[in-house]
Order: structure tokens, then C-alpha cells, then sequence
């Protein structure tokens, strides 16, 4: 009995142990840095181009590709730091007492990319925090999206997560 105990006492330290992150590739051809406590998923957004979850955590994570010429035809011409901060603002909107905050350019790989947070009350939910990263792909841009609600936020969330987004690659 003392020996299924201390089985029991060395499986909870150890399944507490760090997070390991593994290059993931999607058949999307992008790849990422995935940690293992993140799934694949499907359920999330069945349009997105990758899809990881953690529902025990409630963290969510999901990249959209979106091509300019979308924009091009409605005669409007991409520009990150101007897309990335409409699209900060269309997310305020849908809040109640929003916060924000625009974290400014970045390099995700060798792509040019802008980031900010915004969160607050959902209209039809709970709280909110979300970390969007806009990235500039040639032809394409991309939109990656991390949510968790507001109470379940912690420190590795921003880390966490900005690791996942910097990490991106388009494998040609």
C-alpha cells in the first residue's frame, strides 16, 4: 500500500513538471511551437487554418488566413499597423468596459507582424482577455487570436501565448 502511495505522490510531481513545446506542422502548411498541455482542434472555429485548445484551462487559440486582395476589392489597401488597429478598436466595440492596449510591431519569424490585448465584459458571456497578433504574409494576412476569460488569466498566458504566435512559419 505505501508503495502505490509514493507511486501516486512521485506521478503528481512529475505530471507538474515544465512544459515541453514541440514544432508542430498543420496540413495548412504552417508550423508553430504547440506546448503539450495544448490539443488540435477542430470545434473551434471550423474555418481557421490552426486550432488549439486547453478546456480544463479554458485557453484558446486559433490563426485565421485572409487574403488582401479581400480588402483590395472593397478598395482598401493593407496596412498592418492600420489594420491591426481597426481590428483592435471592431473588438473594443463588442465590449462592456473594454481595456486595451496596442503592444506595437514584432517579428513573427521573418514576417513583420503588430500585436496588442484588448479584453473586458462580453455581451453575451463572461470576461475576457484576448492577445491578437495581425501578421503581414505577402499575399495574405494572418490573424492569430488567444483567449482566455479574464478570471482564468494568469502569468504564463501573455508568454505562453506570444511564444505560439512568434513561432509561426509558412513551410513552403
Amino acid at each position: 500500500m505505501k508503495s502505490l502511495y509514493y507511486f501516486l505522490i512521485a506521478l503528481i510531481f512529475v505530471s507538474c513538471g515544465e512544459t515541453q513545446w514541440e514544432r508542430t506542422t498543420f496540413p495548412s502548411g504552417f508550423s508553430l511551437e504547440k506546448p503539450d498541455y495544448m490539443s488540435i482542434s477542430e470545434a473551434i472555429k471550423p474555418d481557421a487554418e490552426i486550432q488549439l485548445e486547453n478546456v480544463n484551462r479554458e485557453l484558446y487559440y486559433v490563426m485565421d488566413v485572409r487574403p488582401k486582395s479581400e480588402l483590395e476589392q472593397a478598395g482598401v489597401m493593407f496596412d498592418l499597423k492600420a489594420f491591426s488597429a481597426s481590428l483592435r478598436s471592431s473588438m473594443t466595440e463588442e465590449m462592456k468596459s473594454p481595456w486595451e492596449e496596442d503592444l506595437g510591431a514584432l517579428k513573427c519569424g521573418d514576417l513583420q507582424a503588430q500585436h496588442f490585448q484588448v479584453g473586458g465584459k462580453s455581451k453575451f458571456g463572461p470576461k475576457v482577455s484576448y492577445l491578437v497578433m495581425v501578421v503581414d504574409a505577402g499575399d495574405d494576412f494572418l490573424i492569430q487570436t488567444a483567449w482566455t476569460p479574464s478570471a482564468q488569466k494568469t502569468s504564463w498566458f501573455n508568454d505562453d501565448m506570444k511564444r505560439i504566435m512568434t513561432s509561426l512559419q509558412r513551410n513552403h
